[in-house]
């Protein structure tokens, strides 16, 4: 585990701010160290495993300061065995045209995906029969909803970030579909490889922040007592 917060040797610096501008200094700092850190270590572990930076993303359990704490602290985890979406490796998409059983007419024709997934630690590519890919929409859902009653007549695009996911049908029905996910690479062991340069580069974006948060502030400071 990566535990990232605020020195206290670092404290002195900010006695010059208020009370209240000194909490909220600490957690911004906090805050915006440990999500850049996350991402770093995905960008790091993806690069060696070929596995996408988004899967690693979704295995990592990183768990975000608490805002009025008055230590706050961020955390970067994973444990062995934790599941990644199967997305995040190489994939081959083949697409075939075929008439379906129960059509009536010979003529109508579908489009079907046959998907064959690189699994990690392999050299060869095994077809997953029944999977495919889709393009996913995240975000506020409520959000997504009203976008998308507003754009229906003009055609626009509704907000919401997309990511790729590998799905399956649970039954014989379009829907219900289930995500498949895998538990390779091994998280915990890759996170502790790296753990010596994943806590440098939390260390230095934390003293970066720090600085510039106590300059952002001492100027606001400065400004209001001119007003």
């Amino acid at each position: 585990m990566i535990e990232i917060t605020v020195r206290r040797d670092l404290l002195p610096r900010l006695f010059d701010l208020k009370k209240a501008d000194i909490k909220n200094a600490l957690f911004r700092v906090t805050l915006k160290t440990t999500d850049q850190t996350a991402s770093f270590a995905a960008k790091l572990i993806g690069k060696e495993t070929k596995t996408g930076y988004r899967a690693i993303v979704r295995g990592m359990k990183v768990k975000l300061p608490k805002k009025g704490s008055p230590a706050p602290r961020g955390e970067i985890n994973a444990r062995t065995g934790d599941f990644i979406p199967l997305a995040g490796s190489r994939t081959r998409v083949r697409y075939i045209e075929k008439v379906p059983k129960n059509y009536k007419e010979k003529r109508t024709q579908r489009r079907y995906q046959t998907l064959a997934v690189k699994f990690f630690g392999r050299n060869s590519y095994t077809q997953i029969p029944g999977a495919f890919v889709a393009q996913l929409i995240g975000g506020n859902q409520r959000k997504i909803q009203e976008e998308k009653k507003r754009v229906k007549q003009s055609g626009g695009k509704v907000i919401g970030r997309r990511h790729k996911a590998i799905l399956m049908r649970r039954g014989k029905g379009r829907l219900p579909l289930r995500e498949l996910f895998t538990n390779q690479p091994d998280m915990a062991l890759y996170l502790l490889k790296y753990e010596a340069a994943i806590k440098t580069y939390a260390q230095q974006t934390l003293d970066d922040k720090l600085n510039h948060e106590i300059e952002f502030r001492n100027i606001r400071q400065v400004k209001s007592r001119l007003k």
